[in-house]
C-alpha cells in the first residue's frame, strides 16, 4: 500500500465515482468528519451511518487497505499531519504502533516476494547444487546476514561460509574458481571493496550471486543472477524494520526450495543432525 500523507483526504474524494451509494454516503462522512471518524470502531461507524460492517470493509479495500483498522491508523496519521485536535487526540496508543510495525514487516515482505522470479531461485539453487563450496560476502552489518546464511545451510551438509571482513572476501575471492558460487550481500551494490572482490573471483571463473536492492549497480552487473531486496528507505516507517530483513526473507526463499529440490536426502540429513545434537 502507498501511503498518501497529505493527499489522504484528496485519494478518497477523487474515487467518489468508483463508490456504491452506500460507500458514498461513508465517503462523505470521513472527508467531513475526519477526526471523530478516526477515534470510532467499525461497529460505532455501522450503527451511526446504518450501513453493514461488511460495506465499511470493502470501502477500504477499494482504496487499498487490508481493512478498516489500517483505513483507521492512516486516517489518524492524515489527522496529525494536518495539526487535528489536541495533543492527546494526535498520540499514536501502543495498538496503533504495534500495527504500524506489522503493516511494515508485510509491506517488505510482499514487495521482496514480488521482485524475485521464481525461476531465479530455481536456477541459483541449481547452482548450489552444483558447487564444491559456496561463500557469502557480508561486510559491516551485513555480516550478520552473512552469518545467517551459514547457520542455515550448513545443517544440509552444503560446503559453506561466510566472508564478513574485507580481507576474508578478498583473499577468498583469490583462491575461488569454477566450482565455487559466491553470495554477496550489499543493498546499494556500490562497494568498491566488494566489486573488486567479484571480479576477482568472477576472473576465476566463479558464479556471482548479487543480493541488492539495485539490479543495475555495478555488483549487480557483475553478477550470473541478482536477487532483489526492498531497500527500508523505500517504505513508511521503514526505521521500524532491520535493514536485514529482506535479506534473510530471501535466505528463507533459497533454503526452502533446496530442501524441497531433494526432499527425502535433505531431511536425512537434518535428522542426522538433529540426532547428534540431542546425543
Amino acid at each position: 500500500m502507498e501511503y498518501l500523507g497529505k493527499n489522504f483526504i484528496h485519494s478518497i474524494e477523487c474515487n467518489m465515482h468508483h463508490f456504491t451509494k452506500t460507500e458514498t454516503i461513508l465517503a462523505k462522512f470521513i472527508v467531513a468528519n475526519p477526526i471523530e471518524f478516526a477515534e470510532m470502531s467499525i461497529n460505532e461507524v455501522a450503527g451511526r451511518l446504518g450501513i453493514s460492517q461488511a460495506t465499511i470493509t470493502r470501502f477500504c479495500q477499494k482504496l487499498s487497505y487490508t481493512g478498516f483498522n489500517e483505513f483507521r491508523y492512516e486516517l489518524k496519521r492524515y489527522n496529525e499531519l494536518q495539526g487535528a485536535g489536541n495533543s492527546s487526540e494526535r498520540e499514536v496508543d501502543n495498538t496503533d504502533q504495534l500495527l504500524s510495525i506489522h503493516h511494515d514487516y508485510i509491506d517488505t515482505i510482499d514487495k521482496t516476494i514480488a521482485a524475485n522470479n521464481i525461476e531465479v531461485i530455481y536456477n541459483v539453487v541449481n547452482y548450489m547444487k552444483d558447487a564444491e563450496k559456496i561463500r557469502v560476502y557480508g561486510v559491516g552489518r551485513k555480516g550478520t546476514a552473512a552469518q545467517e546464511f551459514k547457520k542455515r545451510f550448513f545443517p544440509l551438509n552444503v560446503n559453506i561460509d561466510a566472508c564478513t571482513e574485507d580481507y576474508i572476501v578478498r583473499t577468498d575471492a583469490g583462491i575461488a574458481d569454477e566450482a565455487t558460487v559466491i553470495f554477496v550481500l550489499s543493498m546499494s551494490g556500490q562497494s568498491k571493496e566488494l566489486k573488486k572482490s567479484v571480479e576477482l573471483a568472477k576472473k576465476n571463473g566463479a558464479k556471482i550471486i548479487s543480493i541488492t536492492e539495485n539490479i543495475d549497480s555495478p555488483l549487480g552487473k557483475l553478477s550470473d543472477y541478482v536477487l532483489q531486496a526492498t531497500n527500508k528507505e523505500n517504505i513508511h516507517m521503514g526505521q521500524n524494520i532491520s535493514s536485514l530483513l529482506p535479506f534473510l526473507l530471501i535466505i528463507d526463499l533459497l533454503y526452502t526450495q533446496l530442501v524441497m529440490s531433494d526432499y527425502k536426502r535433505k531431511m536425512n540429513v537434518l535428522d542426522q543432525v538433529n540426532n547428534a545434537l540431542v546425543e
